[in-house]
């Protein structure tokens, strides 16, 4: 048997035209329902309010992985790295896969893209 890991690495909340509307209880709502084992955070996410933003983490049944933002409102509930071992299909062969996330909030980090940017503008 397999083992698969999955890990969506931010930006879910928005841009979601839904999210506009419903503060991201939607998207929420879907990803609490998908064999989804790790939520990490994205720029992104800021475009909903802080509190609601809070209680989803605090409401997502897998695990949200925050590992330079430990002063969040909602870090009770996030941990800050997570360690994973997989074993080979033959059993013989064993790893370990250090799960962390780290955000950053300096804009220049994309400078250096010539127009239209990073993503395309």
């Amino acid at each position: 048997d397999a083992t698969v890991v999955s890990m969506l690495t931010g930006d879910f909340l928005s841009p979601y035209l839904l999210s506009s509307v419903d503060r991201g209880a939607g998207m929420m709502h879907a990803l609490g329902r998908i064999p989804l084992d790790y939520l990490t955070w994205g720029n992104h996410e800021a475009d909903i309010d802080h509190k609601y933003v809070c209680r989803h983490v605090r409401n997502f049944p897998g695990k949200w992985i925050n590992s330079n933002m430990l002063d969040h409102d909602a870090m009770d509930a996030q941990q800050e790295y997570d360690v994973v071992e997989l074993t080979s299909p033959d059993g013989k062969n064993k790893r370990k896969v250090g799960m962390c996330a780290v955000l950053s909030d300096d804009p220049a980090l994309y400078s250096h893209f010539k127009a239209p940017g990073a993503f395309g503008g």
